[in-house]
């Protein structure tokens, strides 16, 4: 190997990670505007998705009374349906 290859191997090494660096800020520079535009349009459509959130939970005492009733229709039905089958069980043993 020659002395002087190193040298000849470390300055296109060095021309070659400087090309990509100006590569590198010319695409960022390229890409930046949109990011920070992106950015922006997500930052309004938070704040735009609060307002249905809000009414959302200003709604929870109405979810939390159907589901109570709820509840308490399917208890009553059960009852009645075991009511049915005893009431049923005891006309059979008559028979």
């Amino acid at each position: 190997m020659r002395p002087g290859s190193k040298r000849l191997t470390f300055l296109s090494l060095s021309s070659f990670l400087s090309s990509l660096v100006r590569q590198n800020r010319s695409v960022n520079a390229q890409f930046a505007a949109p990011a920070v535009k992106a950015q922006k349009a997500r930052a309004m459509t938070t704040t735009a998705s609060a307002l249905p959130l809000a009414e959302i939970a200003a709604v929870g005492p109405e979810i939390a009374e159907v589901a109570v009733t709820c509840f308490a229709i399917t208890l009553v039905g059960l009852a009645i349906g075991f009511v049915l089958l005893r009431v049923e069980s005891a006309v059979e043993g008559e028979e």
